[in-house]
């Protein structure tokens, strides 16, 4: 009896040796994530002034896994994923369920200043809770801490625009607008021509007025070139003040409505 009971003894203790032995990979996998693939930016748009928005895009995990994220951006190359500039450390997001590449909007970015931006993989699926958050062995909430294997950066120059995990990104179209000036004397002689609009980075324009939005006693007394937004305002008589004029320009698959102001005078 007492052999049977030694013999039983071995034999769960090599059971449970072995159960050790499989599970551990399983453990040690599920920390195992790549950094996020193919980090770039994908669109710029202007916004007002000297403001303008990024769009960032990167691929999701290999395999069926979407998993959850958290993006910070500065304009120093060390990462602080405590920076307010971007997430807080409890500040993550959940994935949409969405298939394709993942992608994020930034607004209100300066032109001219070089921003660096860090992604990485925070959390597994839904629900969006603390305990999810496995990825660095992060336990309670998010690590503070990260190893650069573990996440992806981009280095973005608005001159050169360089990145450090993808290859440069073309210069999305641009369209400002500027206000003009008439004089009312000048129409009484002749067709007076203004060109509000500076356009960058088009292969293809198009540009229309909006009858809605446009001040309706000027409407049909102007002209719109649709390829340069020039507008022709013809010889006549028009009473001083400032006269509002809607376009709709599209530059190659992009699509703006933009309102020029012009004062007669």
């Amino acid at each position: 009896m007492t052999k049977l009971k030694k013999s039983t003894s071995i034999l769960l203790s090599a059971l449970m040796l072995i159960g050790i032995f499989a599970i551990a990979p399983f453990a040690a996998s599920a920390y195992d994530v790549q950094k996020p693939q193919n980090f770039r930016v994908k669109d710029i748009d202007l916004e007002e002034g000297d403001k303008w928005s990024v769009t960032l895009a990167w691929s999701p995990a290999a395999g069926s896994n979407r998993y959850s994220y958290q993006l910070v951006w500065n304009t120093s190359p060390e990462t602080d994923w405590n920076s307010d500039s971007g997430a807080s450390p409890s500040d993550w997001w959940c994935n949409d369920n969405n298939t394709g590449d993942y992608t994020y909007k930034i607004n209100s970015l300066t032109y001219g200043t070089t921003y660096y931006f860090f992604v990485r993989w925070v959390a597994n699926e839904y629900p969006k809770t603390s305990q999810r958050v496995d990825f660095g062995h992060a336990g309670d909430g998010l690590p503070t801490t990260v190893a650069k294997s573990d996440y992806a950066m981009i280095k973005f120059d608005w001159k050169t625009q360089d990145d450090s995990n993808a290859s440069n990104t073309n210069k999305s179209p641009s369209v400002k607008v500027k206000s003009k000036t008439i004089k009312a004397s000048a129409l009484k002689k002749s067709n007076q021509t203004i060109k509000p609009l500076t356009i960058k980075n088009a292969k293809s324009v198009k540009v229309v007025k909006v009858k809605k939005g446009t001040t309706a006693k000027i409407y049909k007394k102007i002209k719109v070139a649709k390829k340069t937004g020039a507008i022709k305002f013809k010889k006549g008589k028009y009473k001083k003040g400032t006269y509002k004029i809607k376009l709709k320009i599209k530059l190659d698959s992009k699509t703006f409505n933009k309102t020029v102001k012009v004062k007669i005078k």
